[in-house]
């Protein structure tokens, strides 16, 4: 999708579509008499989305490892009940240094906690 209003361009791929690089071809034109136009053609590269490895409990701390691109950042995000509606975020986003990135979670209340990693743009 290309906002008409400022001209970002967005695009959510299915995870079949991962990890790929893609061409995009973006053409536009306006209505003026003559029409002009242009075209460009960039890469979109598809990043594995980070899966979590391990998650270990700790005396009163778990700490979570997951699949990370080196340089890029992630959230990590929790519920402790899985039908609430929104997501958590546990303080301090984690720039990964690696094939993998880790957070240790000490703010553990209740029986349970569920957890997701998201990547940041």
């Amino acid at each position: 999708m290309i906002d008409p209003t400022n001209g970002r361009f967005t695009w959510t791929p299915p995870l079949s579509q991962g990890p790929a690089t893609n061409l995009v071809t973006v053409r536009v034109t306006d209505n003026g008499i003559p029409n002009l136009s242009d075209t460009r053609s960039f890469n979109v590269v598809v990043v594995p989305p980070p899966m979590i490895e391990s998650i270990v409990p700790t005396g009163e701390s778990v700490a979570i490892t997951w699949s990370a691109i080196a340089g890029r950042t992630y959230r990590v995000q929790f519920k402790s009940d899985l039908g609430e509606s929104d997501w958590n975020d546990l303080a301090g986003d984690v720039t990964s240094n690696g094939s993998t990135a880790s957070k240790t979670d000490t703010t553990i209340s209740g029986p349970q906690r569920s957890y997701r990693v998201v990547l940041l743009p």
